[in-house]
């Protein structure tokens, strides 16, 4: 049986990259990626895994007013 009542504070990581395109100068195409591994645990002693690793891609645009 495991101890769920148990909280903590702790930094996750993740890795991520990009690329702003100016189309004009207020408007500009970005892209990018973003990494995310799976770093929550059920408790401290448990080695389960409550997260899931992902590669998340983005396309979008800015505007700069």
């Amino acid at each position: 049986m495991l101890d769920a009542s148990n909280t903590s504070l702790g930094f996750g990581r993740d890795l991520g990259a990009g690329l702003s395109i100016a189309a004009t100068p207020n408007l500009a195409f970005d892209l990018g990626a973003d990494f995310h591994p799976g770093t929550d645990t059920l408790d401290d002693r448990s080695q389960v895994s409550l997260s899931s690793k992902f590669l998340a891609l983005h396309v979008g645009a800015s505007l700069r007013i």
